[in-house]
């Protein structure tokens, strides 16, 4: 049963839109998913030589890798929110170490249409997806937004899908039970999804990192089902603790 108390919050701009502060080479979640990757202990465990940055991903190499493994961020939001928080939010740029400037949005006082795809998805068969996968469309709409995240999911390397939300209750709740409340949502919204991700692409692992209590939380991807893997609180990851004490509203 879902939790009816849970609430969730798209970060905001600087913390997801690549160089969206303006001399600040660190805005790139890229950086700070390598980060979180490197200060997991269940990563560490199995990867302890740690990742890395290709020296190149001209020809589309992997976010991180290392010898034995390599892994892909991918954002797991839907193309209008993400254009939405680019062109809606403050500009803001860095001026100096610790002086911050602000300017208006990209599109004063504009308004866009945005689609919350794990709304969107929700209660959609796995034949429903392949037949909106293979729709011919134009503009930009919910089917277009689905379709650029099946595209995603078809993706032949292993993936962390980025699913850049903040988790919250709106009354006290233990940590195993946010938890559980979390897997439980997200696997009723996408399992769909994730069904699609195994028939496409079902050679690969897929793990999933979102935001509770300021902590990433880390899950695999395991038979449609959301398998805890670690818990890690957002001091440790420091790009990310950065930009989100520096520029977060």
């Amino acid at each position: 049963m879902i939790d009816q108390t849970m609430r969730l919050q798209l970060l905001s701009a600087p913390l997801i839109i690549k160089e969206f502060v303006s001399n600040e080479p660190n805005c790139n979640y890229e950086i700070y998913l390598r980060e979180l990757l490197n200060v997991s202990i269940w990563f560490k465990e199995k990867y302890p030589e740690g990742f890395i940055k290709p020296k190149s991903e001209s020809n589309g190499e992997c976010d991180a890798i290392n010898e034995n493994y390599k892994i892909d961020f991918k954002l797991f939001a839907s193309s209008t929110s993400l254009r939405a928080r680019s062109e809606l939010y403050p500009q803001i740029s860095k001026l100096a170490d610790g002086v911050v400037g602000m300017g208006e949005s990209k599109k004063r006082r504009a308004k866009q249409k945005t689609t919350r795809l794990y709304a969107a998805v929700r209660g959609l068969s796995l034949q429903r997806l392949k037949k909106i996968r293979h729709l011919k469309l134009k503009y930009m709409c919910i089917k277009k937004d689905i379709q650029c995240m099946l595209k995603v999911l078809e993706t032949k390397k292993n993936l962390l899908l980025f699913f850049p939300y903040t988790f919250s209750f709106e009354s006290g709740i233990s940590q195993d039970k946010a938890m559980e409340s979390i897997a439980n949502g997200l696997e009723n919204d996408f399992r769909s999804s994730f069904q699609y991700r195994q028939e496409y692409a079902p050679c690969f692992e897929t793990f999933l990192t979102c935001i509770y209590d300021n902590s990433f939380i880390i899950f695999k991807i395991v038979n449609e089902r959301l398998s805890l893997c670690d818990i890690v609180n957002i001091t440790k990851i420091p790009t990310f603790y950065d930009l989100f004490t520096t520029y977060d509203d």
